[in-house]
Protein backbone atom coordinates (compact mmCIF):
# COMPACT_ATOMS: atom_id res chain seq x y z
CA UNK A 1 0.00 0.00 0.00
CA UNK A 2 1.37 3.38 -0.98
CA UNK A 3 1.74 6.20 1.56
CA UNK A 4 -0.35 8.88 -0.08
CA UNK A 5 0.52 12.56 0.24
CA UNK A 6 -0.82 15.48 -1.69
CA UNK A 7 0.11 19.15 -1.60
CA UNK A 8 -2.43 21.83 -0.73
CA UNK A 9 -2.43 23.35 -4.21
CA UNK A 10 -3.29 20.08 -5.91
CA UNK A 11 -5.87 19.25 -3.24
CA UNK A 12 -7.56 22.60 -3.88
CA UNK A 13 -7.54 22.02 -7.63
CA UNK A 14 -9.09 18.58 -7.19
CA UNK A 15 -11.79 20.07 -4.99
CA UNK A 16 -12.54 22.72 -7.60
CA UNK A 17 -12.55 20.08 -10.31
CA UNK A 18 -15.11 18.01 -8.43
CA UNK A 19 -17.34 21.03 -7.83
CA UNK A 20 -17.22 22.30 -11.41
CA UNK A 21 -17.74 19.17 -13.50
CA UNK A 22 -15.66 18.55 -16.58
CA UNK A 23 -18.71 18.92 -18.74
CA UNK A 24 -19.24 22.55 -17.79
CA UNK A 25 -15.67 23.37 -18.80
CA UNK A 26 -15.77 21.42 -22.03
CA UNK A 27 -13.62 22.81 -24.80
CA UNK A 28 -15.18 20.87 -27.62
CA UNK A 29 -16.42 22.29 -30.90
CA UNK A 30 -19.32 24.72 -31.04
CA UNK A 31 -22.71 23.07 -30.83
CA UNK A 32 -23.99 25.67 -33.29
CA UNK A 33 -21.90 24.08 -36.05
CA UNK A 34 -24.20 21.94 -38.16
CA UNK A 35 -22.70 19.23 -40.29
CA UNK A 36 -26.14 17.66 -40.20
CA UNK A 37 -26.44 13.93 -39.99
CA UNK A 38 -28.88 11.10 -39.56
CA UNK A 39 -29.68 8.45 -37.03
CA UNK A 40 -32.00 5.51 -36.42
CA UNK A 41 -34.75 3.63 -34.69
CA UNK A 42 -34.05 0.76 -32.29
CA UNK A 43 -36.34 -1.86 -33.75
CA UNK A 44 -36.35 -5.62 -33.70
CA UNK A 45 -33.77 -5.74 -36.52
CA UNK A 46 -31.17 -4.16 -34.18
CA UNK A 47 -30.77 -7.56 -32.50
CA UNK A 48 -30.27 -9.47 -35.72
CA UNK A 49 -26.63 -10.26 -36.56
CA UNK A 50 -25.45 -9.75 -40.13
CA UNK A 51 -24.56 -13.20 -41.44
CA UNK A 52 -22.43 -11.75 -44.23
CA UNK A 53 -20.06 -10.22 -41.68
CA UNK A 54 -19.13 -13.70 -40.46
CA UNK A 55 -17.23 -14.30 -43.70
CA UNK A 56 -14.45 -12.07 -42.38
CA UNK A 57 -14.09 -13.92 -39.08
CA UNK A 58 -11.20 -16.20 -40.03
CA UNK A 59 -9.26 -13.30 -41.54
CA UNK A 60 -9.27 -11.33 -38.29
CA UNK A 61 -9.44 -13.93 -35.54
CA UNK A 62 -8.50 -11.57 -32.73
CA UNK A 63 -11.70 -9.62 -33.36
CA UNK A 64 -14.04 -12.61 -33.01
CA UNK A 65 -16.76 -12.48 -30.38
CA UNK A 66 -15.63 -13.83 -27.04
CA UNK A 67 -17.14 -13.87 -23.55
CA UNK A 68 -17.33 -10.07 -23.83
CA UNK A 69 -18.87 -9.83 -27.31
CA UNK A 70 -21.65 -7.50 -26.12
CA UNK A 71 -23.90 -8.65 -28.97
CA UNK A 72 -26.81 -6.83 -27.37
CA UNK A 73 -25.01 -3.50 -27.51
CA UNK A 74 -23.31 -3.96 -30.88
CA UNK A 75 -25.25 -5.94 -33.45
CA UNK A 76 -25.31 -5.05 -37.13
CA UNK A 77 -28.94 -5.00 -38.28
CA UNK A 78 -30.19 -6.47 -41.53
CA UNK A 79 -30.84 -3.52 -43.85
CA UNK A 80 -33.49 -3.52 -46.54
CA UNK A 81 -32.53 -1.80 -49.83
CA UNK A 82 -33.40 1.89 -49.90
CA UNK A 83 -36.04 3.03 -52.36
CA UNK A 84 -33.85 5.35 -54.44
CA UNK A 85 -35.09 7.27 -57.43
CA UNK A 86 -33.22 7.68 -60.70
CA UNK A 87 -29.98 9.56 -60.02
CA UNK A 88 -30.63 9.63 -56.27
CA UNK A 89 -27.75 8.75 -53.92
CA UNK A 90 -28.04 6.87 -50.68
CA UNK A 91 -28.01 9.28 -47.72
CA UNK A 92 -26.10 8.15 -44.63
CA UNK A 93 -24.78 9.84 -41.53
CA UNK A 94 -21.93 9.22 -39.09
CA UNK A 95 -21.77 10.23 -35.45
CA UNK A 96 -18.14 11.37 -35.05
CA UNK A 97 -15.59 12.85 -37.43
CA UNK A 98 -13.50 9.69 -37.06
CA UNK A 99 -16.33 7.33 -37.96
CA UNK A 100 -17.34 9.76 -40.72
CA UNK A 101 -13.91 9.73 -42.35
CA UNK A 102 -13.88 5.93 -42.55
CA UNK A 103 -17.45 5.86 -43.90
CA UNK A 104 -16.44 8.36 -46.60
CA UNK A 105 -13.44 6.26 -47.59
CA UNK A 106 -15.69 3.24 -48.14
CA UNK A 107 -18.64 5.12 -49.65
CA UNK A 108 -16.60 7.21 -52.05
CA UNK A 109 -18.85 9.18 -54.40
CA UNK A 110 -21.56 6.50 -54.44
CA UNK A 111 -23.32 7.74 -51.28
CA UNK A 112 -23.90 11.08 -49.58
CA UNK A 113 -22.23 11.12 -46.13
CA UNK A 114 -22.93 13.68 -43.40
CA UNK A 115 -21.14 13.89 -40.05
CA UNK A 116 -23.10 14.95 -36.99
CA UNK A 117 -20.39 16.13 -34.62
CA UNK A 118 -18.27 19.15 -35.54
CA UNK A 119 -14.48 18.83 -35.55
CA UNK A 120 -13.13 19.20 -32.02
CA UNK A 121 -16.35 18.04 -30.39
CA UNK A 122 -16.19 15.64 -27.47
CA UNK A 123 -18.24 12.55 -28.41
CA UNK A 124 -19.10 11.86 -24.76
CA UNK A 125 -20.91 15.18 -24.40
CA UNK A 126 -22.32 16.12 -27.81
CA UNK A 127 -26.00 17.10 -27.99
CA UNK A 128 -27.47 17.41 -31.50
CA UNK A 129 -29.00 20.69 -32.62
CA UNK A 130 -32.57 20.79 -33.98
CA UNK A 131 -31.25 21.04 -37.52
CA UNK A 132 -29.00 18.02 -37.00
CA UNK A 133 -31.97 16.05 -35.66
CA UNK A 134 -33.87 16.71 -38.88
CA UNK A 135 -30.99 15.29 -40.90
CA UNK A 136 -30.84 12.41 -38.47
CA UNK A 137 -34.44 11.55 -39.27
CA UNK A 138 -33.99 11.89 -43.04
CA UNK A 139 -30.87 9.72 -43.44
CA UNK A 140 -31.32 6.07 -44.28
CA UNK A 141 -28.36 4.61 -42.32
CA UNK A 142 -26.64 6.02 -39.25
CA UNK A 143 -23.16 4.80 -38.39
CA UNK A 144 -22.13 5.06 -34.73
CA UNK A 145 -19.04 3.90 -32.88
CA UNK A 146 -20.91 1.60 -30.46
CA UNK A 147 -20.79 0.84 -26.72
CA UNK A 148 -22.39 4.20 -25.89
CA UNK A 149 -19.33 6.25 -26.81
CA UNK A 150 -21.82 8.87 -27.98
CA UNK A 151 -23.38 9.05 -24.52
CA UNK A 152 -25.85 11.91 -24.88
CA UNK A 153 -26.45 11.42 -28.59
CA UNK A 154 -27.57 7.81 -28.15
CA UNK A 155 -30.45 8.97 -25.98
CA UNK A 156 -31.65 11.05 -28.93
CA UNK A 157 -31.14 8.22 -31.39
CA UNK A 158 -33.34 5.96 -29.30
CA UNK A 159 -36.17 8.46 -29.72
CA UNK A 160 -35.69 9.23 -33.42
CA UNK A 161 -37.17 6.85 -35.98
CA UNK A 162 -36.53 6.59 -39.71
CA UNK A 163 -33.12 5.03 -40.22
CA UNK A 164 -31.05 1.96 -39.48
CA UNK A 165 -28.33 2.27 -36.83
CA UNK A 166 -25.06 0.44 -37.52
CA UNK A 167 -22.44 0.22 -34.73
CA UNK A 168 -19.26 0.04 -36.79
CA UNK A 169 -17.36 -1.71 -33.97
CA UNK A 170 -19.59 -4.81 -34.01
CA UNK A 171 -17.46 -7.95 -34.00
CA UNK A 172 -14.45 -6.48 -32.21
CA UNK A 173 -13.38 -8.12 -28.94
CA UNK A 174 -14.16 -5.59 -26.21
CA UNK A 175 -11.71 -4.60 -23.48
CA UNK A 176 -12.94 -3.77 -20.00
CA UNK A 177 -13.42 -0.11 -19.21
CA UNK A 178 -10.31 0.63 -17.17
CA UNK A 179 -9.38 -2.91 -16.08
CA UNK A 180 -5.71 -3.19 -16.96
CA UNK A 181 -4.71 -6.17 -14.80
CA UNK A 182 -1.81 -4.28 -13.28
CA UNK A 183 -0.39 -4.08 -9.77
CA UNK A 184 -0.33 -0.33 -9.41
CA UNK A 185 -2.54 0.02 -6.39
CA UNK A 186 -6.02 0.48 -7.80
CA UNK A 187 -7.67 -0.48 -4.52
CA UNK A 188 -9.49 2.83 -4.63
CA UNK A 189 -11.36 2.00 -7.84
CA UNK A 190 -14.09 -0.04 -6.22
CA UNK A 191 -14.70 2.74 -3.72
CA UNK A 192 -14.79 5.31 -6.54
CA UNK A 193 -17.28 3.27 -8.57
CA UNK A 194 -19.48 2.88 -5.53
CA UNK A 195 -19.40 6.63 -4.88
CA UNK A 196 -20.51 7.34 -8.44
CA UNK A 197 -22.83 4.38 -8.90
CA UNK A 198 -25.40 5.06 -11.60
CA UNK A 199 -23.60 8.01 -13.19
CA UNK A 200 -21.95 6.08 -16.03
CA UNK A 201 -23.18 2.54 -15.47
CA UNK A 202 -23.43 1.73 -19.17
CA UNK A 203 -19.75 2.66 -19.65
CA UNK A 204 -18.46 0.32 -16.97
CA UNK A 205 -20.84 -2.48 -17.92
CA UNK A 206 -20.18 -2.34 -21.67
CA UNK A 207 -16.40 -1.89 -21.73
CA UNK A 208 -13.98 0.43 -23.49
CA UNK A 209 -15.45 2.02 -26.66
CA UNK A 210 -12.19 3.60 -27.94
CA UNK A 211 -11.68 0.99 -30.64
CA UNK A 212 -10.18 3.36 -33.23
CA UNK A 213 -6.86 3.73 -31.43
CA UNK A 214 -5.93 0.36 -32.94
CA UNK A 215 -6.11 0.53 -36.77
CA UNK A 216 -6.55 -3.23 -37.00
CA UNK A 217 -9.93 -2.64 -35.34
CA UNK A 218 -10.79 -0.12 -38.05
CA UNK A 219 -10.35 -2.92 -40.59
CA UNK A 220 -13.49 -4.38 -39.00
CA UNK A 221 -15.15 -0.95 -39.25
CA UNK A 222 -14.47 -0.89 -42.99
CA UNK A 223 -15.97 -4.36 -43.40
CA UNK A 224 -19.10 -3.50 -41.41
CA UNK A 225 -19.55 -0.22 -43.29
CA UNK A 226 -19.18 -1.86 -46.71
CA UNK A 227 -21.64 -4.60 -45.75
CA UNK A 228 -24.23 -2.07 -44.55
CA UNK A 229 -23.86 0.19 -47.59
CA UNK A 230 -24.09 -2.78 -49.95
CA UNK A 231 -27.33 -3.95 -48.34
CA UNK A 232 -28.85 -0.47 -48.42
CA UNK A 233 -27.64 0.26 -51.96
CA UNK A 234 -27.01 -3.06 -53.75
CA UNK A 235 -26.60 -1.32 -57.13
CA UNK A 236 -23.29 0.12 -55.89
CA UNK A 237 -22.10 -2.88 -53.88
CA UNK A 238 -19.10 -3.46 -56.18
CA UNK A 239 -17.98 0.14 -55.61
CA UNK A 240 -18.26 -0.20 -51.84
CA UNK A 241 -16.35 -3.48 -51.84
CA UNK A 242 -13.58 -2.07 -54.02
CA UNK A 243 -13.24 1.00 -51.80
CA UNK A 244 -13.22 -1.21 -48.70
CA UNK A 245 -10.39 -3.37 -50.01
CA UNK A 246 -8.30 -0.35 -51.00
CA UNK A 247 -8.77 1.26 -47.59
CA UNK A 248 -7.99 -1.95 -45.72
CA UNK A 249 -4.68 -2.14 -47.62
CA UNK A 250 -3.85 1.34 -46.28
CA UNK A 251 -4.78 0.30 -42.73
CA UNK A 252 -2.57 -2.77 -42.94
CA UNK A 253 0.34 -0.62 -44.13
CA UNK A 254 -0.32 1.81 -41.27
CA UNK A 255 -0.20 -1.07 -38.78
CA UNK A 256 3.29 -1.97 -40.03
CA UNK A 257 4.39 1.69 -39.73
CA UNK A 258 3.32 1.78 -36.09
CA UNK A 259 5.14 -1.45 -35.25
CA UNK A 260 8.33 -0.13 -36.83
CA UNK A 261 8.18 3.14 -34.86
CA UNK A 262 7.29 1.49 -31.56
CA UNK A 263 10.23 -0.91 -31.89
CA UNK A 264 12.56 2.04 -31.24
CA UNK A 265 11.24 2.45 -27.66
CA UNK A 266 12.95 0.28 -25.02
CA UNK A 267 10.38 -2.11 -23.57
CA UNK A 268 10.82 -0.80 -20.02
CA UNK A 269 9.82 2.67 -21.23
CA UNK A 270 6.55 1.69 -22.94
CA UNK A 271 4.40 3.04 -20.10
CA UNK A 272 1.28 5.09 -20.71
CA UNK A 273 -0.61 7.54 -18.50
CA UNK A 274 -3.51 9.42 -20.09
CA UNK A 275 -6.32 11.76 -19.07
CA UNK A 276 -9.02 9.02 -19.19
CA UNK A 277 -9.37 5.39 -20.25
CA UNK A 278 -8.70 5.55 -24.01
CA UNK A 279 -5.44 3.84 -25.00
CA UNK A 280 -6.24 0.26 -24.01
CA UNK A 281 -6.58 -1.09 -27.55
CA UNK A 282 -3.44 0.69 -28.73
CA UNK A 283 -1.52 -0.62 -25.72
CA UNK A 284 -2.71 -4.19 -26.18
CA UNK A 285 -1.91 -4.28 -29.89
CA UNK A 286 1.50 -2.62 -29.75
CA UNK A 287 3.01 -3.82 -26.49
CA UNK A 288 2.53 -0.91 -24.08
CA UNK A 289 1.54 -0.95 -20.42
CA UNK A 290 -1.20 1.39 -19.25
CA UNK A 291 0.01 2.64 -15.86
CA UNK A 292 -3.07 4.70 -15.09
CA UNK A 293 -5.48 7.49 -16.01
CA UNK A 294 -6.29 10.85 -14.44
CA UNK A 295 -9.96 9.86 -14.72
CA UNK A 296 -10.30 6.08 -14.26
CA UNK A 297 -13.31 5.84 -16.58
CA UNK A 298 -14.00 5.37 -20.29
CA UNK A 299 -15.90 8.67 -20.09
CA UNK A 300 -13.99 11.86 -19.40
CA UNK A 301 -17.24 13.23 -18.01
CA UNK A 302 -16.65 11.25 -14.81
CA UNK A 303 -14.87 12.67 -11.76
CA UNK A 304 -11.69 11.36 -10.10
CA UNK A 305 -11.33 11.07 -6.34
CA UNK A 306 -8.57 12.89 -4.46
CA UNK A 307 -7.28 9.51 -3.31
CA UNK A 308 -6.99 8.30 -6.90
CA UNK A 309 -5.10 11.43 -8.00
CA UNK A 310 -2.60 11.25 -5.14
CA UNK A 311 -2.06 7.54 -5.67
CA UNK A 312 -1.54 8.00 -9.40
CA UNK A 313 1.13 10.65 -8.78
CA UNK A 314 2.94 8.17 -6.54
CA UNK A 315 2.72 5.44 -9.20
CA UNK A 316 4.11 7.81 -11.84
CA UNK A 317 7.08 8.51 -9.54
CA UNK A 318 7.74 4.87 -8.76
CA UNK A 319 7.35 3.66 -12.35
CA UNK A 320 9.48 6.53 -13.71
CA UNK A 321 6.83 7.42 -16.29
CA UNK A 322 8.07 9.93 -18.85
CA UNK A 323 4.84 11.58 -19.96
CA UNK A 324 1.15 12.12 -19.34
CA UNK A 325 -0.97 12.25 -22.48
CA UNK A 326 -4.00 14.52 -22.73
CA UNK A 327 -6.63 14.43 -25.46
CA UNK A 328 -7.22 17.26 -27.88
CA UNK A 329 -10.91 17.40 -26.92
CA UNK A 330 -10.20 17.55 -23.17
CA UNK A 331 -11.76 20.49 -21.32
CA UNK A 332 -9.86 23.20 -19.47
CA UNK A 333 -10.58 21.68 -16.06
CA UNK A 334 -9.16 18.31 -17.05
CA UNK A 335 -6.10 19.91 -18.66
CA UNK A 336 -5.41 21.89 -15.49
CA UNK A 337 -5.69 18.73 -13.43
CA UNK A 338 -3.26 16.88 -15.73
CA UNK A 339 -0.74 19.71 -15.37
CA UNK A 340 -1.17 19.72 -11.59
CA UNK A 341 -0.54 15.97 -11.37
CA UNK A 342 2.63 16.39 -13.46
CA UNK A 343 3.83 19.06 -11.01
CA UNK A 344 2.88 16.89 -8.03
CA UNK A 345 5.17 14.10 -9.25
CA UNK A 346 8.10 16.33 -8.36
CA UNK A 347 10.31 15.68 -11.36
CA UNK A 348 10.23 16.42 -15.08
CA UNK A 349 7.13 14.77 -16.55
CA UNK A 350 6.03 15.91 -20.00
CA UNK A 351 2.37 16.71 -20.68
CA UNK A 352 1.86 15.72 -24.31
CA UNK A 353 -1.27 16.34 -26.37
CA UNK A 354 -2.67 13.66 -28.64
CA UNK A 355 -5.85 13.45 -30.67
CA UNK A 356 -8.61 11.44 -29.04
CA UNK A 357 -12.33 11.80 -29.86
CA UNK A 358 -12.09 13.95 -32.99
CA UNK A 359 -9.98 14.46 -36.07
CA UNK A 360 -7.93 17.65 -36.34
CA UNK A 361 -9.25 20.61 -38.27
CA UNK A 362 -8.86 20.56 -42.05
CA UNK A 363 -5.26 21.20 -43.08
CA UNK A 364 -3.78 20.29 -39.68
CA UNK A 365 -1.93 17.09 -38.80
CA UNK A 366 -4.50 14.42 -38.07
CA UNK A 367 -7.33 15.68 -40.31
CA UNK A 368 -7.97 12.14 -41.63
CA UNK A 369 -8.09 8.91 -39.65
CA UNK A 370 -4.81 7.65 -41.13
CA UNK A 371 -3.06 10.92 -40.23
CA UNK A 372 -4.76 10.91 -36.80
CA UNK A 373 -3.02 7.61 -36.04
CA UNK A 374 0.30 8.73 -37.48
CA UNK A 375 0.26 11.92 -35.43
CA UNK A 376 -0.55 10.11 -32.19
CA UNK A 377 2.09 7.45 -32.79
CA UNK A 378 4.74 10.11 -33.38
CA UNK A 379 3.71 11.97 -30.22
CA UNK A 380 3.86 8.82 -28.10
CA UNK A 381 7.11 7.52 -29.54
CA UNK A 382 8.82 10.91 -29.25
CA UNK A 383 7.72 11.38 -25.62
CA UNK A 384 8.69 7.90 -24.42
CA UNK A 385 11.85 7.37 -26.48
CA UNK A 386 14.16 9.37 -24.20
Amino acid sequence: MFRITINKGLALLIAMFLVFSIGSLWAGGSREADEAVGEEHHDEDHHHEDADHDEHGEEHERHDHDDHDHAGEMAVPHIEPADLGAGESLRVVASTSIVGDVVRQVAGSAASVDVLMPIGQNPHAYEPTPRAMVTLEESYVTFVNGLHLEEVLMETIENVAGTYVVPVSAGIAVLGGGDHDDDHGDEHSAEHDEDHEGEHDHDHAAGDPHFWFDPTNVIVWAENIADALSEADPANSAVYEQNRDAYIAKLEALDLEIRSQVSSIPRNQRKLVIDHVALGYFAEEYGFEVIGEIIPSVSDQAEPSAQHIAQLAEVIRQEDVAAIFVGGTAGRGLRNLVNAVAEEVGRDVQVVEILTGSLARAGARGDTYLEFVRFNTEQIVSALNR
